[in-house]
């Protein structure tokens, strides 16, 4: 398996609406209109492809200089554990080396838990601090 990696490369539509639907993230796919958008007004995106198939995807915001939020981390279900999630979050890791606050929101679940503290990455419980949100 050769997997291509593709910096903010937006991919079409349709193999957008494919890979979030596999991970049954159907709150985005809605709205494809606003999810395109959504990827288009990241400052950092990365597709992975297997041949001319999108198999996954990561894109951030944030300013790229004091902190960065890792949005969505999603890999096909047919090509998960071999690498192609990993190998996304390392190259946000890589290119955002220097910001202070790298920030990620997960579900509670121990394949989460287990891939991104591999990764290097802390709850906010292992910190002082406390997290605020409003989701619609």
């Amino acid at each position: 398996m050769n997997i291509d990696y593709k910096l903010n490369q937006i991919p079409k539509p349709n193999e957008v609406l494919k890979l979030y639907n596999d991970a049954n993230w159907f709150a985005y796919t809605k709205d494809l209109d606003t999810l395109m958008l959504s990827l288009e007004k990241s400052i950092y995106t990365m597709s992975a492809w297997d041949d001319e198939t999108l198999v996954g995807l990561v894109r951030v915001l944030g300013d790229g200089v004091s902190i960065v939020y890792i949005q969505d981390v999603l890999v096909k279900s047919s090509h998960k554990r071999r690498g192609i999630g990993t190998q996304l979050v390392k190259e946000v890791l890589k290119a955002f080396e220097d910001v202070r606050q790298i920030v990620l929101i997960t579900d509670e679940n121990d394949e989460s838990n287990d891939f991104y503290a591999s990764l290097g990455l802390k709850k906010l419980t292992d910190y002082q601090g406390n997290l605020y949100v409003r989701f619609i």
